[in-house]
């Protein structure tokens, strides 16, 4: 696995999220909020500590973080514009540049729900051609 990026985002209400920058829904929402991870068609959330500095790290490759928890998988839809990492709500979040297709992203956390103080993303395009 490569290291594409790492950041440190205000997670309130306990997430962090990574979504297409370009489709202003593609947030995903929670259905009890005592999810680990919600995953919708364009993007992923996770459950982290609240209201406090989270680290966030994006690999991309294919590969498993061994001393951490596995929170998801599941595959997202990524637009022209690339993705979005952060707190939506909070308003601090950062672009990252990924090409358009399908991405299967997989997410660690280094606790329990709404414990975690850092999340690590994985991102594996595959085959991006699978529209």
């Amino acid at each position: 696995m490569k290291e594409l990026f790492r950041g440190r985002y205000l997670a309130l209400y306990n997430q962090v999220g990574l979504y297409d920058t370009e489709d202003s829904n593609s947030y995903p929402q929670w259905e009890t909020g005592f999810e680990l991870a919600v995953i919708g068609q364009k993007g992923i959330a996770v459950s982290a500590i609240g209201d406090t500095y989270v680290d966030v790290c994006i690999y991309t490759g294919q590969g498993e973080i061994n001393n951490m928890n596995f929170y998801a998988r599941g595959e997202i839809f990524v637009g022209k514009k690339g993705l979005s990492v952060g707190n939506e709500i909070a308003g601090t979040s950062d672009h990252i540049d990924w090409g358009e297709g399908l991405t299967l992203v997989s997410v660690y956390g280094n606790g329990p729900q709404n414990e975690a103080t850092t999340i690590v993303f994985i991102l594996d395009e595959g085959d991006k051609n699978r529209i």
